[in-house]
């Protein structure tokens, strides 16, 4: 995983985005809406987002409070001024200092780790303001892990009483060195949760922020990588991290599985008993007759399989180890699918894939 330690690592890392942001993300929409239904936002909360990128989130979350102060944080200026600012004019909201309080959204361009952005917050919309929900989705996972503590201590000071923190969280595998997995510079990895496919289509193309014309991005299907378990590592990690700062998590959803998409259910891995029983040359010749992907597909199972089947002695190395084993069999996988999809055609529609990392939304409250 690249980190992105400073504001110039991250405007550097995102700029390309600027004006297309609500269409690269789309693929995150699901997530959305979870975190909303996780947050049980109520008319005249306050609510702040870390990493606001297109402003869907915090719009969404704007017509659910009402007069409630909202404010949108990110990095990267221009995703404020030409994603955000389309994203709200789109809704009837403002940016404008100026505008009715039920439309009105404080946009701030800062890190979301500086430690001076709960004054820098202050400054804009008053000391005494404290925020009944603060979402943070899709941006954990880019802060270097040691300054991941401080972040979320930061973030708690910035909650009303009562509040709470949606946040999203990406597994780490490996050995963490004693230290909490979330938290650790340890020699740790993530997995690929699930590889989607898209069509892209040029014929029917979206008007984006900045004006100008992209393919219109639809999900074909889902492939699901990760075992279970590693969800199950993950949501402990979350835990942990609540822990450690003094927070409970009070509700965790798996994301990254690729079940968002509602897909037709079209394929899974042969059942746990046929598995254990087939050696790695019939596992190469089940994965050569399952190429074609459509609906939704499992096949996490038989992916594991060929992992520990693989792997020399995997009965006698640590679980640490193949926790790191399999997360890097995995992403060799998704990284052979997408190269295998990447360009194809259907049609008119040109193929890409792209995976979600095995990880979770959990809501902290202190």
């Amino acid at each position: 995983m690249v980190y992105y330690p400073r504001l110039v690592d991250i405007r550097t890392a995102f700029q390309h985005i600027i004006g297309k942001a609500a269409v690269i993300y789309s693929v995150f929409r699901s997530d959305n809406e979870n975190a909303l239904r996780m947050a049980s936002l109520r008319p005249g909360d306050n609510v702040l987002e870390l990493g606001c990128g297109s402003g869907n989130l915090i719009a969404a979350a704007k017509r659910a409070v009402g007069c409630g102060v909202c404010v949108a944080v990110d990095g990267v200026p221009g995703l404020l001024d030409v994603d955000l600012s389309a994203t709200l004019r789109q809704l009837n909201l403002t940016k404008d200092a100026t505008g009715p309080p039920n439309q009105r959204i404080s946009a701030i361009c800062a890190n979301i780790t500086d430690g001076a952005l709960q004054q820098t917050i202050a400054n804009r919309v008053g000391d005494g303001v404290r925020f009944d929900v603060i979402f943070a989705l899709h941006v954990f996972n880019t802060i270097p892990p040691d300054a991941r503590r401080a972040a979320l201590q930061m973030w708690k000071r910035l909650l009303a009483p009562g509040g709470r923190i949606v946040l999203s969280m990406s597994g780490r595998y490996g050995d963490a060195l004693g230290q909490v997995v979330q938290f650790s510079n340890g020699q740790l990895t993530e997995s690929p949760g699930c590889v989607i496919i898209l069509c892209n289509n040029a014929a029917d193309p979206i008007l984006t922020a900045n004006g100008s014309q992209v393919a219109r991005r639809t999900v074909k299907a889902a492939v699901k990588f990760s075992s279970n378990y590693l969800w199950t590592l993950a949501r402990n990690q979350a835990i942990a991290a609540a822990s450690e700062v003094n927070l409970r998590a009070t509700d965790i959803q798996n994301i990254g599985d690729g079940l968002g998409f509602h897909l037709s259910h079209t394929l899974s891995s042969p059942p746990p008993s046929t598995v254990e029983s087939m050696s790695a040359s019939s596992i190469d010749r089940w994965l050569d007759s399952h190429r074609n992907i459509v609906g939704y597909q499992c096949r996490a199972r038989i992916l594991e399989a060929n992992c520990q089947k693989s792997t020399p002695g995997w009965t006698t190395i640590s679980a640490t180890a193949r926790e790191t084993k399999l997360a890097l069999s995995l992403q060799e996988e998704a990284a052979e699918m997408e190269k295998q999809v990447n360009g194809l055609t259907q049609g008119s529609m040109v193929l890409t894939a792209e995976h979600q990392q095995v990880g979770v939304l959990v809501v902290l409250q202190v």
